[in-house]
């Protein structure tokens, strides 16, 4: 961990924060958790103490790495390059975006390298993850108005470029396609979680169908539903808005983390995102018609400050229209991470034994779950609540 950093990288973080020359005195890292906040990296703070006017100060970092303590799964992450796409995400679109909005909607980055990224503490702004299981209706409606913030952006800068995000950023945005291509490690896991998902299904519903239809689903129709569509309004997505990727201040302001799942599609897909990790199924549609229109008028507001018509680049009637669409593959993809995604101490042990790591990603995930569900009934009712209406699809 050690040589994550040298000397003159958190002299360039300081230079990019401070926009100032300073002599560093020390600098280190501490964990943010003894628990796993995510699965595709580490997560740190960097503490770097510098001199500035014959005076020490320190200032501290959110570092995000390769996985550190498990090769294997160092050996995975960095073979998806997960942190050089969202590095190059940062520098070439989301700093523009942000320069585009009325409020922050991201941390700002100070550093990338293909190992590492260095960005803002946002808890100094009082930012922190909400630990409730599900989010209230004051919480939504934050989730969804960063949401619109971001999606307008997208749109504006589009127009203002007259091209698609896509032309710049073809290998970042499109690279989650690696799910449909055989024998590429992302299908591997595609395919095994969603055989997961198919057999913890069967154990709610004791349908002995549902594995043979969702692999159909996956392999012939997924593909042609998550291909780009250049007859819609596409924007980027944010793609994996679980609670941990929502941090919140005191005013329930939203800023989101981890992008490392960005791709660029419809409004639609971001807006069940949101709806399906955070809510209980019923609450959603006992609210939907009051959380589209909510969405829907603060991506207008935000429109309306680059003299755009909401109505004009995305119409009431073409959002309703991919929301249909989007519903159930949106469904199942947040089933698959949410089968991944079991609770922290089983995680945790999970990933410090190569043969046990190797079968939770590509072989028999469910009999862990159905293990986890003997203690975790929380963790099982939340599951159980989305795979059941998913099954009722097929």
């Amino acid at each position: 961990m050690n040589n994550l950093l040298s000397e003159k990288d958190c002299e360039k973080v300081l230079f990019n924060n401070i926009k100032t020359s300073v002599k560093i005195v020390s600098y280190e890292y501490k964990k943010v958790s003894e628990e796993p906040l995510g699965y595709l990296g580490e997560h740190l703070f960097l503490h770097i103490t510098y001199i500035n006017e014959e005076e020490d100060k320190k200032i501290v970092y959110f570092v995000k790495c390769l996985p550190q303590s498990n090769k294997e799964q160092q050996t995975i992450v960095a073979a998806l390059g997960i942190i050089q796409k969202e590095g190059a995400l940062y520098e070439k679109l989301l700093s523009k975006l942000q320069n585009l909005v009325s409020k922050q909607f991201c941390p700002e980055l100070f550093l990338a390298k293909p190992d590492v990224l260095v960005m803002e503490n946002l808890q100094t702004k009082g930012y922190k993850m909400c630990q409730d299981f599900y989010l209230d209706q004051t919480k939504i409606c934050s989730v969804l108005n960063t949401l619109a913030r971001i999606h307008a952006a997208c749109i504006v800068l589009e127009e203002k470029q007259r091209c698609s995000l896509i032309d710049d950023l073809a290998l970042e945005l499109t690279e989650y396609l690696n799910y449909y291509r055989h024998a590429h490690v992302r299908y591997e896991w595609f395919k095994a979680s969603t055989i997961c998902v198919a057999k913890v299904a069967n154990y709610f519903t004791k349908r002995t169908d549902l594995e043979e239809k969702m692999l159909q689903y996956f392999e012939n129709v997924l593909p042609g539903i998550d291909s780009i569509d250049s007859n819609i309004r596409n924007v980027l997505l944010h793609g994996d808005l679980w609670n941990n990727n929502l941090l919140f201040d005191e005013k329930n302001e939203c800023v989101f983390v981890d992008f490392q799942s960005a791709k660029y599609g419809p409004p639609a897909s971001d807006f069940w995102d949101c709806l399906f990790y955070n809510l209980e199924y019923d609450g959603i549609h006992n609210h939907l018609e009051y959380f589209i229109n909510y969405y829907y008028d603060k991506l207008g507001s935000e429109l309306d400050l680059n003299n755009l018509d909401v109505k004009q680049v995305l119409p009431m009637d073409d959002f309703l229209k991919t929301l249909s669409v989007y519903k159930q593959p949106v469904l199942l993809k947040v089933c698959v991470c949410l089968s991944y995604v079991s609770p922290n101490t089983f995680n945790q042990s999970m990933m410090n034994n190569k043969d046990v790591y190797d079968e939770f990603n590509f072989g028999d995930r469910s009999k862990f779950l159905l293990k986890v569900f003997e203690t975790d009934k929380q963790y099982e009712c939340k599951l159980k609540s989305l795979i059941v209406p998913l099954a009722n699809m097929f």
